[in-house]
């Protein structure tokens, strides 16, 4: 694990997920996409319920026209937008010019729904939770020193883990922020650490350490 932390060996996986970020054209964060549809900013357990149960209603009904619960994902995927989101909202507003100001907003505001009736295009295939053929999947974009990230994952993620342990898989992509200096190193910890079979762990341990302490010691002490 040092000497993969040491040489940046899956430095690439990370890479590939800023490229990502980049084709879909996001940059203000927390960002993440259920099924393909955009979500942006901070979004509380219950609208996240609202969701979830609206994507599960969906997909009962694509299997009951004959989709396998194994091709969900994919069928939404054949008929999704191809290319970048829409931030020109009020919401990416605001978290683009919190982000220049490096300041953390002591209450976030409430996310309006997002467009239920756009999907984008979002590969899957990264470490992350829940079952492989799940028919609602979660791609979220995370900074391991992103506040609101942290709070979506110590405030909402375990819930609806517990909720739909069977229902629902959320895929972990990495787009450190250049304004967080220990961010990218965070992120290529856990890669590395994924690559032995423990990104669930890690990636618990850095939400988990204080904040500010993501450095070389704390990495080899979740590693240990």
């Amino acid at each position: 694990f040092m000497d993969d932390l040491d040489t940046g060996r899956y430095a690439s996986p990370r890479i590939q997920h800023r490229r990502q970020a980049t084709a879909l054209g996001i940059s203000p964060l927390p960002a993440a996409f259920a099924n393909g549809l955009f979500v942006l900013g901070y979004k509380d357990e219950a609208g996240w319920h609202a969701l979830i149960d609206r994507e599960i209603a969906s997909a009962r009904k694509m299997m009951q026209d004959g989709v396998k619960r194994g091709d969900i994902y994919a069928e939404f995927m054949r008929t999704a937008k191809r290319g970048r989101v829409d931030e020109g909202s009020e919401e990416a507003e605001r978290l683009r010019a919190e982000r220049e100001q490096v300041k953390e907003a002591s209450a976030p505001k409430s996310l309006a729904g997002p467009a239920f009736d756009q999907r984008y295009a979002v590969p899957t295939g990264a470490a992350g939770f829940g079952p492989e053929d799940a028919p609602v999947v979660v791609v979220e974009f995370v900074d391991y020193q992103c506040p609101y990230c942290r709070k979506a994952h110590e405030q909402v993620l375990p819930t609806l883990r517990e909720q739909y342990p069977d229902q629902v898989r959320i895929e972990i992509r990495h787009l450190p922020l250049e304004i967080h200096p220990s961010a990218a190193a965070a992120a290529r910890a856990a890669i590395t650490a994924g690559e032995q079979g423990k990104f669930v762990e890690f990636h618990e341990g850095l939400f988990s350490s204080e904040r500010g302490a993501l450095g070389f010691s704390t990495f080899v002490a979740l590693a240990e």
